[in-house]
């Protein structure tokens, strides 16, 4: 399970940075190297933190919410950098909520 979040991560990550978002992909490297930190940690503590990423993913100010441009040397469009971005969303979220699902079935 952590490993395909930190997968999807590194891909948001990836494209963010592509786009010039920079700032925004620094919220995620962080959240991605506290993950890898304290996957072992207490259930409450990992569930929040999965918790939180997960609502970074929808809404006003949200990943799903920033307008990507492609770089002036990318062979991308702005429809297909929205499609990824959704599907990385759609991904991630599935997968933080399999893992808030384990997490609250183990305690």
């Amino acid at each position: 399970m952590m490993n395909d979040i930190v997968k999807t991560l590194d891909q948001m990550i990836a494209l963010l940075q592509s786009c010039g978002w920079n700032e925004r992909a620094a919220w995620f490297v962080d959240k991605k190297a506290w993950l890898l930190q304290n996957a072992d940690r207490e259930h409450e503590v990992l569930d929040q933190a999965l918790k939180e990423i997960k609502s970074s993913l929808a809404g006003q100010g949200s990943f799903t919410d920033i307008p990507l441009s492609p770089a002036p040397d990318s062979d991308l469009t702005r429809d297909m950098l929205r499609r990824k971005q959704w599907d990385l969303a759609r991904s991630l979220d599935l997968q933080l909520q399999q893992g808030i699902e384990a997490i609250d079935g183990r305690h």
